[in-house]
């Protein structure tokens, strides 16, 4: 079977505001085999020597709209890669995204972006917000935790295509995550130790 790369953004979210605030802007690196760095034009470079599978820690800005370019190397000294210069992305305040650079199914760079829905959660409870943009087709991604409990996703399919994120509420604590090919036992990511807070 071939092994193809899959990058899973798995983002817990704060509860939204009820006065203007900054948005807050995640970024996803699910490109293999590439460091890059990451500039927000007149903002200058925000991630630097960004690897496979990083998701920088996230950005307050406000509302209004941004150039984003992806650069090769650790620092944006070189020029932007083919493809990903200058792309606008505009943002409100109190908005809540995932900017992610990955392969479509097919196997294309892209950039897209995720929102976030930043409903409360339950009391007590975790909101994790799953989006699936790896260079691969229909997957099952599972949740455990110890005693047996689990929650799954099954046939989740690629958002390349603009479809929504599935949302999911758990108890607080230590979860393993993994990522399976649909409808089988292969496992292609995982599994990957979480902890959740509550709210």
């Amino acid at each position: 079977m071939k092994v193809v790369p899959f990058q899973l953004a798995l983002v817990v979210c704060a509860a939204s505001q009820l006065s203007a605030a900054p948005a807050s802007v995640r970024l996803v690196h699910g490109i293999p085999g590439l460091d890059v760095s990451v500039s927000l034009g007149n903002l200058g470079c925000k991630a630097r020597n960004f690897k496979f599978g990083g998701l920088a820690a996230p950005l307050p800005l406000p509302a209004g709209t941004y150039r984003i370019s992806i650069h090769p190397g650790a620092d944006c000294a070189a020029a932007a890669i083919e493809g990903f210069a200058n792309l606008p992305v505009t943002v409100d305040d109190n908005e809540d995204m995932t900017l992610a650079a990955h392969l479509t199914a097919s196997g294309t760079p892209t950039l897209s972006r995720l929102d976030n829905p930043a409903a409360r959660s339950s009391a007590g409870r975790a909101r994790v917000i799953v989006h699936h943009v790896a260079a691969a087709p229909e997957v099952d991604v599972m949740f455990e935790r110890t005693g047996g409990k689990a929650a799954m996703i099954p046939d989740f399919a690629n958002q390349s295509g603009g479809s929504a994120p599935i949302l999911l509420e758990l108890k607080p604590g230590e979860w393993r995550a993994s990522v399976s090919v649909a409808g089988t036992d292969a496992v292609a990511l995982g599994p990957l130790q979480l902890s959740f807070a509550a709210n």
